[in-house]
C-alpha cells in the first residue's frame, strides 16, 4: 500500500485508497463517539444511544467527503474548509434527528469539539503511521 504526502495532501493510491479511507474512518469513529459520549454524559442527556448512532451516520457520511473531495481539490486549504464543513454538516445532521434531545448550539458545540479532537489525535496518529513507512 503506498500513500503519497504532497502538495494534494494526503493521496490514495489504489486499492490502499480504500484501506486508507477506512482506517481513518475508523479512527474518527473511536475519537469521535468518545468525544460526543463524554459531552453528552457532562450535559446529562439520558437518552444518548439514538444521537450516537447519528454520529456514526454524519461520519459515515462527512469523513469521504472530507478526505476524498476537500483535501484533493483544494490542496492546503481543504484540508481547514473539510474540518469546518464536517463541523457544520454532522452538527446539523445529528439535530436534525434528534431535535428534542438538545439545541442546534449544542450539537453544534459537540460537533466542534468531536471534530477537534479527531483532527488532533487523527493527526497525531496520522503522523505516527506516515513515519512507519518512511
Amino acid at each position: 500500500a503506498t500513500i503519497s504526502v504532497n502538495n494534494h495532501g494526503v493521496v490514495p493510491y489504489d486499492m490502499s485508497g480504500i484501506i486508507i479511507v477506512s482506517m481513518a474512518l475508523i479512527i474518527t469513529l473511536m475519537i469521535e463517539l468518545l468525544a460526543a459520549f463524554l459531552y453528552l454524559r457532562f450535559k446529562k442527556i439520558k437518552k444518548k444511544s439514538r444521537i450516537l448512532r447519528t454520529v456514526v451516520i454524519a461520519n459515515i457520511i462527512s469523513l469521504p467527503i472530507v478526505w476524498l473531495v476537500f483535501i484533493p481539490l483544494l490542496n492546503g486549504p481543504g484540508i481547514l474548509l473539510g474540518e469546518v464543513f464536517a463541523v457544520v454538516f454532522e452538527g446539523y445532521f445529528i439535530y436534525y434527528f434528534n431535535k428534542k434531545a438538545m439545541k442546534l448550539k449544542n450539537f453544534m458545540l459537540m460537533s466542534l469539539i468531536m471534530n477537534l479532537a479527531s483532527a488532533v489525535i487523527g493527526g497525531i496518529v496520522l503522523l505516527l503511521v506516515l513515519g512507519l513507512f518512511h
